[in-house]
């Protein structure tokens, strides 16, 4: 079992039982513990059968409490150093208690209480871990021979004959210090917390772990509910983690949509109550790219809260729609609001703990330019990109090997080359505690260096410009894999959308590094804070990463010559036997005049050998010229015209401008 920190939230619900309490819910069961660990920091896990009492399940010899064992390199550490260690071994004890029939039309609603303290205060210090667990689909569906799944909950993790088949499922843990350096006795409330599983599960247990703690008046209270109140929808409160500093109950969301439409550009808008009385879009105009079909939509938005504040339960109403934003929301569908573990922080010293909402209209043109005519693109074949579960502060090597296996998967370097989390972990010098932001944040440039062989690798810098974001796009069509380096974290970018209004939107693959699912790409917009920063996701934007995969380069005929109208004509639409012609991007012609002022690459060293000190500026066309052999002023053989500078709006009088095209 993987060893993750979390905010423990949980509540049951079932809405078959007749004793309603509302529309929405049904009696509540609740199951009452109480828990003695001895031992101390040298010896774990020593459980005092006798004092832990309850109403949980019991066997015939009347034992409720029962050991799960786990491998000695799940061990655990406390806050102070010490790892999980005496004649227990690394192990949880559970306790359970039986719900209602297993059904996958139902859900699972828990809330958890208890009070903690030292068993023996004289030792200073205890270290508790709680966890909540309950039975797999495989343990109700395909129980172990001769078990009757709904008389007695599972006593192993996993099936002894098929270690693969899971029979117990754990939720991400909460760790509690207590006395010394860690929190003083106290009392613990998770509230009204869906358990993360498409089905009502038939037992539901608390899990223990640690030393010296005595865990006092403990009630587990479930429910099991038809979750036809929100079909297909899902909103999260984020607990923004870091290992610097965390927020818990932050004033994020998250909301992780199933939907249906044609192939097409649609518009995203969610509408939340304000809390005043009112409904608000906390969403707006969000451009998604539907492929079609099935889908998924993932997005993070603003709760409209203060930073501390939780957020169990809210009313919301969301639309998909060709036209943009409608009328001001209603927010009336009720839905529960579970908490959300979320690591931040993926670069040493970057560890961003608690980042901001950003403040910015979302309406607002991103760079202050004239807005433009709508363009988008998603790389090729997106049913080849794999987002893979990382660890804590993983996002870094978790967004490389991501985008290295999607150029594997498309044939574009070869699969013999190493690219899983943990090589790139290597290359980068990732820990749990990050990966290392040296001058310049030379993580990047340590990939670049380690698979130059393969791929070669440039950067965009923020502030994007509406010119940047298009040609990012180009990129995205041209099947390039781009990571997304914000200030303490990394993700990849999949697809990119420049709106009619300049807004920006993107459809990114990251991983909230909390747990070992893979998650779902989501969409952001491109906001600015009012301090004049581009956010996404809530935070600060650095750069754009390009690998572009090396291709065989094949040996063009050496001299050709363009002279008629139709050469000129095929050369400019990419038709010509030996040349094409296109203007230069404003990337590569910035990249063509920084080339000249390097005087190592010049043949004299003259400055008047260098380019002119000039603004470059994009052309805006190409066009074949026929010629004009009768007239001595015109060129007579055919050429090429190319225009840029359109009216003149963009120009400033004093100032020199460049222009270039490009023969391929």
């Amino acid at each position: 079992m993987r060893d993750v920190k979390w905010k423990l939230l949980i509540v049951v619900f079932c809405l078959l039982c007749p004793l309603a309490v509302s529309p929405l819910f049904a009696l509540q069961q609740v199951g009452n513990f109480e828990a003695y660990m001895a031992g101390d920091n040298e010896n774990w896990n020593i459980l005092d059968a006798s004092a832990s009492v309850g109403d949980a399940w019991a066997n015939e010899q009347g034992v409720r409490w029962f050991k799960y064992p786990q491998d000695a390199d799940e061990a655990l550490v406390d806050d102070w150093g010490n790892t999980e260690q005496g004649p227990e071994g690394a192990a949880w004890w559970n306790e359970w208690w039986y719900d209602d029939p297993y059904d996958p039309d139902r859900v699972k609603i828990i809330s958890l209480t208890f009070g903690y303290d030292l068993v023996n205060p004289a030792l200073l210090q205890g270290y508790a871990v709680v966890t909540v667990n309950w039975s797999t689909t495989d343990w109700s569906i395909n129980p172990p021979p001769g078990v009757d799944p709904s008389q007695q909950p599972p006593l192993s993790d996993f099936d002894p004959q098929n270690p693969s088949v899971p029979w117990v499922g754990r939720m991400d843990i909460i760790r509690i210090p207590i006395g010394e350096g860690g929190n003083p006795p106290s009392d613990y409330t998770l509230q009204d917390f869906q358990l993360p599983i498409p089905y009502n599960p038939e037992w539901v247990s608390i899990d223990i772990r640690g030393y010296n703690f005595w865990l006092t008046n403990g009630e587990l209270t479930h429910e099991c509910v038809f979750d036809s109140v929100n079909p297909g929808v899902k909103i999260e409160q984020l607990d923004w983690i870091g290992s610097a500093s965390s927020t818990p109950d932050s004033n994020w969301g998250r909301i992780t949509l199933d939907y249906n439409r044609p192939a097409g550009i649609y518009y995203f808008n969610l509408g939340i109550e304000d809390g005043i009385g009112g409904s608000q879009w906390v969403v707006q105009n969000l451009s998604i790219e539907s492929l079609g079909g099935d889908q998924t939509l993932m997005t993070y938005f603003d709760l409209l809260v203060a930073h501390g504040t939780d957020v169990s339960a809210l009313k919301y109403d969301y639309s998909i729609s060709i036209a943009e934003i409608p009328a001001g929301p209603t927010a009336a569908t009720p839905t529960f609001v579970s908490d959300l573990s979320f690591q931040i922080g993926g670069k040493k010293g970057k560890d961003t703990g608690s980042p901001e909402t950003a403040n910015a209209d979302p309406d607002e043109d991103v760079n202050g330019a004239a807005t433009n005519d709508p363009n988008s693109g998603v790389i090729p074949d997106l049913d080849k990109f794999v987002n893979q579960p990382q660890d804590p502060n993983y996002c870094a090597p978790g967004a490389m090997s991501n985008s290295l296996k999607y150029l594997q998967a498309r044939g574009k370097i070869p699969a013999s080359v190493p690219t899983s989390i943990s090589d790139l972990a290597g290359v980068l010098g990732t820990t749990s505690e990050g990966t290392p932001a040296g001058p310049g944040d030379s993580w990047y440039l340590k990939k670049a260096t380690r698979y130059k062989k393969y791929v070669t690798t440039r950067t965009i810098e923020a502030p994007l410009t509406i010119a940047k974001v298009q040609e990012l796009i180009k990129e995205l069509k041209d099947g390039q894999d781009i990571e997304m380096d914000l200030e303490g974290h990394v993700e990849v970018l999949v697809g990119m959308r420049l709106n009619p209004d300049g807004t920006v939107d993107m459809d990114l693959a990251d991983d909230n590094q909390t747990d070992d699912k893979s998650d779902p790409i989501h969409t952001s917009s491109l906001r600015v804070d009012v301090d004049g920063n581009q956010k996404v996701d809530g935070q600060k934007l650095i750069r754009f990463i390009i690998e572009c995969p090396k291709e065989t380069v094949a040996v063009g005929t050496p001299h050709f010559s363009l002279n008629t109208y139709l050469e000129w004509n095929l050369a400019r639409n990419g038709e010509h036997a030996h040349a094409g012609i296109a203007p230069m991007s404003l990337i590569k012609g910035q990249e063509y005049m920084a080339l000249w002022q390097n005087e190592d690459l010049l043949e004299k060293k003259e400055v008047e050998a260098r380019y002119p000190n000039a603004i470059f500026m994009a052309a805006d066309g190409l066009l074949p010229y026929p010629g004009d052999p009768g007239n001595p002023v015109n060129p007579q053989d055919g050429g090429m015209v190319m225009t840029w500078g359109g009216d003149g709006s963009g120009l400033s009088p004093g100032n020199s401008y460049a222009s270039a095209y490009r023969v391929e």
